[in-house]
């Protein structure tokens, strides 16, 4: 019946809730009324103020307000959660954006200074590499001398050319120790290296807690996942080079001469190649 009918007599609570609010208290109909009609506007008020209030959470227009935070909650709109996070994942990118990329790949000349003030501090001249990917071009990776290299704009291998020259030879006493300070600056993965260590080394890992050696004996088993290698010939010298790592070893020429020095892993062109992945070291 008509919502007037309900209020002319009397309902039971039961019943009257039956009653459908649509969009109009108009549209509402009930079923026999058998309570008083006051009581019915009271609950047909109530019912009212419960429709205004899902109308305007579900209402097509949506004010600022209501969009950032609920007038019934003290519970923040998602959308604000959304641009909080963007506000901090905007300073996470710009605090590393700003970070010196020193920081994760140092220059040789403060390995050789950590070296220096450790336990093992070389007693002999220092020589200094640095792996460099793709110096002569694509897949041209390269062992560079910085005192060579130093001011040399690198000329890239064309379809008919191959790269430029660079001069990674180096010169070393015999009967001293030398050590060797490797800085590999390739990331990528070209081996899995398997093999007994011919001598110890150390590779030094960046960490957020600074560089962690990591350090292996003469003899000792050794897994890795390499980007180089860097052995010479008739010396008994077969270090790996992991990515992104700085590695060190010492060893002592005993015959002078001239001993070559080059890469086993598979690393492209520059594999073969004198002033690339080959180079000299001369003993005298």
């Amino acid at each position: 019946m008509e919502l007037q009918s309900c209020l002319n007599q009397k309902c039971s609570a039961k019943d009257f809730h039956s009653i459908k609010l649509a969009r109009s208290p108009k549209k509402a109909r009930g079923t026999a009324c058998k309570i008083p009609a006051r009581q019915a506007l009271r609950l047909i008020e109530k019912e009212k103020e419960k429709w205004k209030v899902a109308r305007s959470r579900r209402g097509t227009k949506l004010s600022w307000a209501s969009i950032m935070v609920r007038k019934d909650s003290f519970w923040v709109s998602p959308l604000v959660w959304l641009f909080v996070g963007l506000l901090i994942g905007i300073s996470i990118g710009y605090t590393f954006y700003q970070t010196d990329i020193a920081t994760y790949l140092p220059h040789p000349s403060a390995v050789t200074q950590t070296i220096t003030a450790s336990a093992t501090a070389p007693s002999g001249p220092v020589v200094n590499l640095i792996v460099v990917p793709d110096w002569g071009g694509a897949t041209y990776d390269a062992f560079l001398v910085p005192a060579n290299a130093n001011g040399t704009i690198p000329r890239p291998a064309t379809k008919s050319s191959g790269p430029g020259p660079n001069d990674n030879n180096v010169s070393v006493p015999a009967n001293e120790p030398v050590t060797f300070v490797i800085t590999n600056l390739d990331t990528a993965l070209n081996l899995n290296y398997t093999a007994n260590a011919t001598l110890p080394f150390t590779i030094y890992n960046d960490t957020a807690s600074g560089q962690v050696p990591v350090e292996y004996s003469a003899g000792q088993s050794v897994k890795l996942a390499v980007s180089h290698t860097f052995v010479v010939t008739g010396n008994n010298v077969n270090v790996p080079l992991p990515p992104d790592t700085i590695v060190t070893f010492t060893v002592t020429f005993t015959n002078p001469g001239e001993y070559l020095y080059y890469c086993t892993a598979p690393c492209g062109p520059g594999m073969g190649l004198l002033g690339y992945m080959e180079g000299y070291i001369n003993v005298a």
